[in-house]
């Protein structure tokens, strides 16, 4: 019987033996394609896990909005556990080359800790040195020595010393590379502020010293979540201990601009009092002008007032003299030649008379003259002389 099913078994086999192989070649395909997922995926976990280890790529990150500082870094380094801790600043930022803007993560150098991988040209050692993340060199065909213009805020700060960078380089970086819409540009520590930054990094990169028996891209490294309890407790705490720092660094510096505006009040307040005091000086200079303006104004009111009784007096004077004009111009009018001589011979005789009594001081001399000459006398006659003489005059 057995023998019978056997044979039979065989030649069913014989009919069908196309589709057999068919079977067999299929039921190889699977196996060898499992077992080729299976490679594919161990090589390039391996190879991942391999670039990730070459680059030292961390194990926890930290974030503070507040910023992470020096004590902040050394806390987490005394954890249990913790081989390393390194700080860096991660920013938003705009890059422009060629009329071109793009959004980029302006990050700096790290030595030990996710380090760059440097594709080609060197690391920024200067301030105003950059590289590009490949993706963004490849789409806005960017070549080592290209200018570029770069900016980033961190508090709403510029922190970059300059805007315009050279390019040295192009790379890839660990931690971005799952972000291939996120483009990069390193610059070295010496490019940033720090009197904006104080010396505070955005994050930190922290790598356990613990050894785990398991892919990185395994569960299993995930499932002991004891130091992310720790890292959690230490931040709640260094943030306590941040918010004490800057509100005491807050109310420092509210203290040092109110110190500097009270000095600017006082210099102002000076200043105001300086002015001041130089407006009344000038106020009382400008009073004193005005006085002696009007003093000036008054004696030239005076001397107006005195010049115009002058002139009046001068024409009052004129009036007087053209009157007394005509009147001894009448009087010549109507005197005789004969009186004319007379007079004359009358005044030489009394000029002759005075010439003896000054000269010999003679008494009797004197008292004749007295009799011979009287006040209405010596009038009259100087009178008719001084009419005599201007009638002379004008007829000359």
């Amino acid at each position: 019987m057995k023998k019978m099913q056997f044979i039979d078994a065989i030649k069913n086999i014989k009919k069908r033996f196309v589709s057999y192989i068919s079977i067999c070649i299929i039921v190889m395909f699977g196996i060898g394609g499992s077992f080729s997922t299976q490679y594919l995926e161990y090589g390039f976990n391996n190879s991942v896990a391999n670039y990730y280890k070459d680059h030292n790529f961390m194990d926890y990150e930290i974030i503070s909005s507040f910023g992470i500082n020096e004590n902040d870094i050394n806390a987490i380094k005394n954890l249990q556990e913790i081989s390393d801790v390194e700080g860096t600043i991660s920013v938003d930022g705009k890059l422009i080359f060629n009329n071109s803007l793009q959004d980029v993560k302006v990050i700096t150098k790290t030595e030990r800790i996710n380090t760059p991988d440097l594709i080609e040209g060197n690391f920024p050692n200067k301030d105003n040195e950059v590289i590009i993340s490949k993706d963004l060199v490849d789409s806005e065909n960017i070549k080592i020595g290209d200018k570029i213009n770069l900016s980033a805020t961190f508090n709403n700060e510029e922190i970059l010393k300059n805007r315009t960078f050279t390019v040295v380089g192009s790379f890839y970086h660990p931690y971005h590379m799952r972000l291939n819409t996120t483009y990069l540009a390193l610059v070295s520590t010496e490019a940033i502020n720090e009197e904006i930054t104080q010396g505070l990094y955005t994050s930190a990169y922290i790598k356990e010293d613990k050894v785990i028996d398991a892919s990185m891209f395994d569960s299993k490294a995930f499932e002991d979540t004891s130091m992310e309890e720790k890292l959690w407790k230490l931040s709640y705490d260094l943030q306590k201990d941040d918010l004490v720092y800057y509100k005491d660094l807050a109310y420092e510096k509210i203290d040092n601009e109110w110190e500097k505006a009270q000095l600017l009040f006082e210099d102002a307040q000076k200043q105001i009092d300086e002015n001041e005091a130089q407006l009344n000086t000038m106020l009382a200079d400008a009073r004193k002008q005005i006085g002696d303006g009007r003093a000036k104004l008054d004696d030239a009111y005076k001397e107006i007032m005195a010049g115009e009784a002058q002139i009046s007096y001068g024409e009052e004077q004129i009036k007087r003299g053209k009157e007394a004009i005509s009147t001894w111009e009448n009087y010549l009018n109507v005197i005789e030649p004969n009186q004319i001589i007379n007079i004359l011979n009358e005044s030489k005789s009394l000029c002759n008379i005075l010439n003896d009594a000054i000269s010999s001081s003679n008494q009797d001399l004197i008292k004749k003259l007295e009799i011979t000459l009287t006040i209405s006398s010596i009038e009259k006659m100087l009178k008719m002389l001084f009419q005599l003489l201007k009638k002379l005059l004008l007829f000359l």
